[in-house]
């Protein structure tokens, strides 16, 4: 379960699940957008076997649902096993050398770029790029980006903020301009927030999430700073 959808296990099809999107308050063009959106996807995996390989792509869309079904990554762990200590370990060394070397996180870190750099060399943003949507192969370190429902063309355009707290570039979220909305009498709320996304908006989160891999910390969130808040307050 999750905000924009629920995975479901395929009886007797084990290899794949179905993600159902939430619609429940989307209107009907938004709908239409996001099988068009969908379809695209679908075209796209079956032409570009380096995208079929580092993203997760609809196999088929569903007759009555919004949604799709895909390939189940099923000899990967999520990205955050590799970034969070577990609360009761009682010796950190033991559990950082058996399972999660410096040599496994580096060649982890340098898959992640080369997957990265496909999905640009195809002509696209991620546009979302989080720990939460990086799978690891659990013997290989090879890298699939899941969740692409968010991913876009260059050139598409796009409606609200796309990305994750924590790993956004600083240029993907706007403030609206409160003087513009005074001086013409509108609401704050109307004004847009969407910034600008590109391939060095993934890069930017690409590198947090390499930071993290090594040191197991955030670069931004951390002890206070001098002025007493947190310095990703």
């Amino acid at each position: 379960g999750g905000l924009e959808g629920n995975i479901f296990d395929v009886e007797g099809l084990p290899t794949h699940v179905i993600k159902i999107i939430n619609d429940d308050k989307l209107t009907q063009l938004q709908k239409k957008d996001i099988y068009e959106h969908l379809k695209w996807l679908k075209d796209l995996g079956s032409r570009n076997k380096n995208i079929r390989q580092c993203m997760t792509v609809p196999k088929a869309l569903l007759d009555d649902y919004l949604g799709y079904i895909m390939i189940k990554a099923s000899e990967h762990e999520s990205l955050k096993k590799y970034i969070t200590v577990p609360e009761e370990l009682e010796q950190f060394d033991d559990w950082y050398v058996k399972h999660y070397t410096f040599k496994k996180r580096y060649q982890i870190i340098c898959n992640l770029f080369s997957s990265l750099r496909e999905i640009h060399l195809a002509g696209l943003i991620f546009t979302d790029l989080s720990p939460n949507n990086i799978m690891v192969h659990n013997k290989q370190n090879q890298i699939v980006f899941i969740d692409t429902d968010n991913t876009r063309r260059r050139s598409d355009l796009y409606h609200g903020v796309l990305g994750t707290p924590g790993y956004m570039a600083p240029e993907v979220y706007r403030k609206p301009d409160e003087e513009l909305a005074q001086k013409n009498k509108i609401g704050i709320d109307v004004l847009s927030k969407n910034g600008r996304l590109s391939s060095e908006t993934d890069i930017f989160s690409a590198a947090i999430i390499a930071f993290q891999i090594l040191t197991l910390q955030h670069p931004f969130i951390g002890d206070l700073n001098l002025c007493g808040v947190r310095a990703y307050d």
